[in-house]
């Protein structure tokens, strides 16, 4: 199971949403004015803690702290990212 903890430490960790108090984790990153170079840097420290890939194709479904742990969940559950 994906700690909802851990991907908020790794975000922090990352210099992203460093104000993580005030975060809805249903709301997209956008509304918090992560731009891609901050997608692109929490979504490699997702695929480097974790182990897997995120194919090209997946990477709009990861717009909120909950749809990362969703994501994860599904992906290290299923040992395979198929969305």
């Amino acid at each position: 199971m994906v700690n909802k903890k851990e991907i908020v430490k790794l975000i922090q960790d990352n210099g992203v949403l460093t104000d993580i108090d005030s975060v809805n984790f249903d709301a997209p990153f956008e509304n918090y004015n992560v731009d891609s170079l901050d997608m692109a840097t929490i979504l490699l420290a997702i695929e480097e803690k974790y182990a897997i890939k995120i194919p090209d194709e997946h990477i709009d479904q990861i717009t909120s702290i909950n749809a990362i742990t969703k994501y994860l969940e599904k992906a290290l559950n299923n040992n395979s990212i198929e969305a």
